[in-house]
């Protein structure tokens, strides 16, 4: 999605993805993917709560170049509960220690992944 969505809940169903750059003011519920950014780094809000069900998958991208990061993110998320996959992908130049990402900005938090595909690159 690209823009806004508000005050309208939304569900991103199984098989669905809910991508994109942009803003939901309602409550989200994903039951498929989650990939913040089109077809690269982007940042979705949710302004309300956020719930990951157990069939969900989030995949999160991070990038380096140079001494520069950046990352997917979903921001201003008043709930979030976390469930089913989260998988982050890397892409650019090596990670160094002390190198740090926010994937996910809330006020509360809950549950857990089932699952974490991380990548595996020696620093």
């Amino acid at each position: 999605m690209t823009g806004s969505i508000a005050g309208s809940d939304l569900t991103a169903a199984a098989g669905a993805t809910l991508g994109g750059s942009g803003s939901i003011g309602g409550a989200v519920t994903v039951n498929g993917a989650l990939a913040p950014g089109t077809n690269g780094i982007g940042a979705l809000s949710a302004n309300n709560t956020l719930t990951l069900a157990s069939t969900a998958t989030a995949t999160l991208e991070l990038n380096k170049t140079g001494a520069t990061l950046t990352n997917d993110r979903v921001r201003g998320v008043s709930n979030l509960t976390y469930g089913g996959t989260h998988a982050v992908t890397e892409s650019g130049d090596p990670f160094a220690v002390g190198d740090t990402f926010i994937l996910f900005s809330a006020s509360t938090y809950s549950g857990a992944f089932s699952t974490l595909s991380l990548p595996i690159r020696s620093i």
